[in-house]
């Protein structure tokens, strides 16, 4: 229950209880969404897998620890809205089947880590 002060004062200031509340909830929200991903690509099952069709650039560069700039210079793109779509659409524009694209991923994070060791 709500003590009658406590009532008033929500009353008189809703606007600003109303943005503490949102913000609260952004903040589970994203919180949650980044232990989620943190915990799931530090799993080894998840990381440097084979290429599937589904997969977007930003879970390639997740689960082999790249860059998004290096992710994008592997794909070739030039926009960022190209980022969005799918590893089946980056094959058939590369004209390479999913495992040649799988390749090309690896050999592309072995040479980053190899220049980033140095």
């Amino acid at each position: 229950m709500l003590t009658p002060k406590l009532r008033t004062f929500i009353m008189q200031n809703k606007l600003t209880v109303g943005f503490c509340a949102a913000s609260f909830l952004a903040l589970i929200y994203f919180a949650g969404s980044f232990t989620a991903e943190l915990i799931y690509f530090n799993d080894p099952r998840h990381q440097n897998e084979a290429l599937k069709p589904w997969m977007t650039p930003r879970y390639v560069a997740l689960s082999y620890d790249l860059p998004r700039e290096t992710v994008r210079e592997i794909f070739g793109f030039t926009e960022a809205i190209e980022g969005l779509r799918r590893m089946r659409f980056v094959a058939e524009r590369l004209d390479v089947s999913l495992q040649d694209l799988t390749q090309i991923v690896r050999d592309a994070a072995q040479n980053y880590r190899e220049q980033t060791n140095d």
